[in-house]
């Protein structure tokens, strides 16, 4: 490389995605402890001592830690920077010549984004690669806005759950076709889906850089994740070892603490209910009664704009995914998609509804349903609160706040943004909080997330 070209590339990795604010801890509530759950991620990894796929994750983790340890810090080291860039950049190639097919394709042609800095088309790239067999997230990565601008340096690599990902297959054709009931049953006139986002059922491997902190996603939806708001062609890739491990040691114990007569799933109908579910609110982001998406939310705080968005999502992919048509291809009950639903909801609120966006959605969830006598609490004197749920009420319960939701979203009804609004917004009900602090207090012993542990 020449001394001009090294030059050029150095004064260009000083201005690289780098955190414009430091990046925060405070990023939960403040309490006095948390408590984390450990998934081991070398259980789904190959266990040959040679196993040339895990070196290569191990490594292109390590040069994503080291590459976040700059930008954390703002440490002024852009010869540094690019070592890093091109070792990142060596490593996604081989990666990809270990993959073979057109995975060695887009992996060489990411690398050679990655050399260059040019993080729009990389992540561009990986959305567009049809090969799902392994999904390599790589550079800065939307996790958490309260941390910096949003996006930190990561990387995460998830390896194709093919029995998973075969029964995403199955089930997404009926929600599609349920578009049309539940948008006459929400709101008089059939969903049209303006657009259908690959969803990549992944198990995670690798995880590296900011997306490695606290608290952990276990989807992303690329481009728009990677800092590119390209819709043309979008891809959800969905860790199910973490959805599944979240659900089973943080969402099903914060249920069953509160919940009436709650009683676990087994772990396989877990998975088919949250991935069901899930990509019903995958769909629901893409769905209008004609044409674009409107957009009747101008003006307001993005904050109250993400949360009804979320909250949108959540109702109508729940009613998506609990058409008589879908439940019987996904082996399912409304009853099970009904506890992945609450045990969900109270997860997400348990983790402070001002905090972010999808738990201000749970909460709009909860109090409207509760508010409307669809679920019922009980605040005791001395105890912990008891929620009170049925499946077929709360499922009633979704479609009329559908109903509400379609005719401020879609429709732009004034009464209506103005009632979902007060959800999100001070003074909350005196019965909301006290159930809150209720809840907290007898889920302590419940973790608050996921730590990953790699054993050789």
């Amino acid at each position: 490389m020449n001394a001009v070209r090294a030059d050029a590339l150095i004064e260009e990795s000083r201005r690289a995605a780098r955190p414009h604010t430091p990046a925060r801890t405070d990023i939960w509530p403040p309490r006095e402890r948390y408590g984390l759950s450990r998934l081991e991620l070398s259980a789904v990894r190959p266990s040959s001592a040679d196993d040339v796929l895990g070196r290569l994750v191990d490594r292109l983790m390590a040069i994503a830690d080291a590459t976040w340890a700059l930008h954390r810090g703002g440490v002024d080291a852009p010869v540094a920077e690019l070592e890093l860039l091109a070792a990142g950049a060596g490593t996604m190639r081989l990666l990809g010549a270990a993959m073979g097919g057109d995975l060695q394709h887009f992996m060489a042609e990411r690398a050679d984004a990655v050399a260059r800095q040019d993080w729009d088309t990389n992540a561009r790239l990986t959305a567009g690669c049809d090969d799902h067999r392994l999904v390599a997230l790589y550079g800065p990565l939307h996790t958490w806005s309260n941390k910096g601008d949003g996006f930190g340096f990561s990387a995460a690599v998830g390896v194709r759950d093919d029995k998973a990902d075969a029964f995403a297959r199955r089930v997404e054709g009926t929600i599609f076709s349920a578009a049309d009931p539940v948008g006459r049953a929400t709101g008089g006139q059939p969903f049209e889906l303006v657009h259908v986002p690959a969803y990549v059922i992944t198990d995670l491997v690798g995880c590296g850089g900011e997306a490695n902190t606290f608290p952990k996603h276990f989807a992303y939806f690329m481009p728009e994740d990677g800092r590119v708001p390209d819709r043309d062609k979008t891809m959800t890739v969905v860790f199910r070892n973490v959805y599944t491990q979240q659900f089973r040691e943080v969402s099903a114990p914060v249920a069953a603490a509160v919940c009436e007569g709650w009683t676990d799933l087994d772990a396989d109908r877990v998975e088919r209910a949250l991935l069901t579910w899930l990509r019903g609110h995958d769909i629901s982001h893409f769905l209008t009664e004609g044409g674009a998406v409107p957009d009747h939310l101008g003006g307001w705080p993005g904050f109250v704009r993400g949360t009804l968005q979320e909250t949108f999502a959540d109702v109508v992919g729940f009613l998506l995914a609990g058409t008589p048509s879908t439940t019987e291809v996904a082996d399912l009950t409304v009853d099970d998609l009904g506890q992945a639903f609450m045990g969900e909801v109270l997860r997400y609120f348990r983790r402070g509804w001002g905090w972010f966006p999808d738990s201000c959605a749970a909460q709009l969830e909860l109090a409207y349903l509760v508010d409307a006598g669809w679920l019922h609490v009980e605040l005791p004197a001395g105890g912990p609160p008891v929620l009170q749920w049925e499946a077929k009420s709360l499922h009633e319960g979704l479609r009329e706040l559908g109903e509400l939701l379609v005719l401020a979203l879609l429709r732009g009804d004034v009464g209506a943004k103005d009632c979902l609004r007060a959800y999100c917004v001070e003074p909350r009900p005196a019965w909301l909080a006290q159930f809150e602090a209720g809840l907290l207090d007898a889920t302590a012993h419940v973790p608050d997330g996921l730590y990953y542990t790699f054993l050789p």
